[in-house]
């Protein structure tokens, strides 16, 4: 098996779920280049997590007060 890597972000063919195009370019690759050429609007995004903290801090009770972020990766629906 040969192994190629991903000529923007040096993924490997081996990685699980991951296609190199003609290009030579990963789906992840691909996948990113999409979203930003949709655009994302950070404010809308903004205002959703607000909305998020202030219904876990009416009804949520802790110690703790952070957020941990978690990535899912590229994932294809």
């Amino acid at each position: 098996m040969t192994i190629r890597l991903c000529t923007r972000c040096v993924n490997p063919s081996t990685r699980p779920n991951i296609e190199l195009d003609e290009d030579g370019i990963c789906t992840v690759c691909r996948f990113e280049e999409a979203k930003r050429s949709e655009g994302i609007d950070w404010e809308a995004r903004r205002r959703d997590l607000e909305e998020i903290s202030a219904w876990s801090r009416r009804n949520i009770r802790s110690a703790y007060d952070c957020i941990v972020t978690v990535s899912g990766g590229a994932v294809a629906w």
